[in-house]
């Protein structure tokens, strides 16, 4: 809530944002209705018509940007000074691409002779970072 101001006379108010996370492209607008002159600002802004702008590249959460305003009503009666703000609304989500990584060992006898029982153990490791799907283990014997 401001005081009532006086014709001629100086308005100051604060325009305060505060980034609940951290924002891209923060873009502060300020609409002077017919009737209210705009002065000057801290910082600078850009005018256009009836309307100042400002833009800031970015804001990191918890941290907050002042905009103090300086304004002149030229008329009597009420007015009304309309503040939009707008961001580029981006969500990120952090993902993790991993690859598996296998290694095969396979430990038994270097030979055996005809007739004789042998045994094999094959293991099967994976060393990766993602977990491996569908895996297939073929032995193929040579023929006797």
């Amino acid at each position: 809530m401001l005081d009532a101001a006086s014709v001629g006379g100086a308005l100051k108010y604060r325009i305060s944002i505060e980034a609940k996370d951290d924002l891209q492209n923060v873009r502060v607008t300020e609409a002077f209705p017919a009737g209210v002159s705009f002065t000057s600002a801290s910082p600078a802004g850009s005018r256009a018509g009836n309307n100042v702008s400002w833009s800031f590249a970015s804001m990191r959460k918890g941290k907050t940007q002042n905009i103090d305003i300086t304004c002149t009503p030229t008329t009597e009666g009420d007015h009304q000074i309309c503040s939009t703000v707008t961001v580029d609304n981006v969500f990120c989500i952090d993902i993790f691409a991993g690859q598996p990584k296998l290694a095969v060992v396979k430990k038994g006898p270097q030979s055996i002779e005809l007739g004789e029982e042998a045994s094999w153990t094959v293991t099967v490791t994976n060393n990766g970072s993602a977990t491996a799907s569908n895996v297939v283990v073929t032995d193929t014997l040579p023929d006797a």
